[in-house]
Formats: structure tokens, sequence, C-alpha cells
């Protein structure tokens, strides 16, 4: 099977915003070394938001989005 296509990860930042500033521009630079590209970032815990958000869409509903990605990002491991 082919790698995923793309890859969410929550860094849990220090205090410092200099410091927080830093460690994006060298994963963003980690990963253009080797050959990818940061295509999108958000502030807060993106995971956890989802998961929040899945527990209040009725189980039906969830099912269709799922199937959706599935179909449109069929490399992506969503079932990890």
């Amino acid at each position: 099977m082919p790698p995923p296509q793309s890859l969410t990860v929550v860094i849990r930042q220090p205090e410092d915003p200099r410091t927080c500033q830093l460690i994006l521009e060298q994963v963003t630079y980690v990963v253009w070394l080797y050959g990818g590209r940061v295509t999108s970032t958000e502030q807060g815990d993106a995971i956890a938001m989802r998961e929040k958000l899945a527990d209040r869409i009725p189980a039906h509903e969830l099912a269709l989005v799922k199937q959706e990605l599935d179909e449109q990002f069929p490399l992506i491991l969503n079932k990890l």
C-alpha cells in the first residue's frame, strides 16, 4: 500500500512565541527538504476539534462524510 498523501500532526508548543515560529519554520523546511510541502496550518488542536464535532454529528451524516473523504482521497489512511 502506498504511503498516505497527507499527515496531520499536533505539536504542543512552548510558551515563547518566537520559539513557536522557529518550530513552524523548521518543520516546513524539513518537509520541503524531503520533497513535501506544508499545505495548511491551524492554531489549536484541529484533531481534538474534529473529534468533538464528530461526537455531535448524527451517525449517518458522519458516515456520509467519511465516504466522501474516502472517495476524494483514496490513498489517505482515514482509518488509523
